[in-house]
């Protein structure tokens, strides 16, 4: 990806006044990968919170990594059905 490069963010509800956001972007010269909480105001517009995560996108092989290792140790756990989707 390269400066300017749009990745529209993968956006998943909360509840109905917050929302998580994913994606990656041009921040402070360099690329990032951004998990960002959103809370809604008065006027209806979506508005990011300091609540999240930003690391370089170079660390996101490891990230993804840990995910699906995180996925799998749940799922052996019991806490996730088995038939559900897996990261």
């Amino acid at each position: 990806m390269t400066e300017g490069t749009p990745v529209e963010p993968i956006v998943l509800e909360k509840n109905s006044a917050e929302r998580f956001t994913l994606g990656a972007e041009h921040f402070n010269g360099r690329q990032v990968v951004n998990l960002r909480v959103q809370w809604r105001g008065e006027d209806g517009e979506w508005n990011p919170s300091k609540k999240g995560l930003t690391f370089s996108i170079e660390r996101w092989p490891g990230f993804l990594a840990a995910l699906r290792d995180l996925d799998a140790r749940m799922r052996a756990a019991g806490l996730l059905d088995t038939e559900a989707p897996t990261a």
